[in-house]
């Protein structure tokens, strides 16, 4: 458990995808930002990304290692729904590549990362919130 009081203006808890785009930009606002990753692990997940977001949150195209044009489902009953996707496409990412990226960059904007467990959260009073949490290495 960390001993240490450190002053944070946010801390994220979970740095997936969202976790970590979320610190990035709190931190190149100017903020300080604390991301607490459990476990880099992988989610099931598709990985997929439209082309509009690859603009808005600046990922570059070097990160997709596909782009498709279509898609198929098929239910556990074998039926088929065709997913067209047209005039343009939709980037596939490897999550094991994408999230640590995303981790990185937050990082890079100013945020710091700690790999932890989330224990529990206390209002001390209204402007001010304790978040306890358990480091990978600690002993309990």
């Amino acid at each position: 458990m960390s001993d240490n009081r450190t002053d944070f203006d946010v801390i994220i808890i979970g740095g997936g995808p969202s976790g970590a785009t979320a610190a990035h930009e709190i931190a190149i606002a100017g903020h300080r930002v604390l991301l607490l990753e459990r476990a880099f692990r992988i989610k099931p997940c598709g990985g997929a990304i439209p082309p509009c977001l690859l603009g808005e949150f600046d990922i570059p195209r070097s990160l997709l290692k596909a782009e498709i044009q279509s898609a198929r489902m098929i239910s556990p009953k074998e039926q088929k729904v065709d997913m067209p996707i047209d005039g343009t496409f939709v980037g596939m990412v490897d999550r094991d590549e994408f999230d640590p990226w995303l981790r990185q960059r937050a990082q890079h904007a100013g945020a710091e990362l700690e790999i932890a467990a989330f224990k529990k959260l206390e209002y001390l009073d209204s402007n001010t919130i304790a978040v306890t949490y358990i480091t990978k290495d600690a002993d309990t």
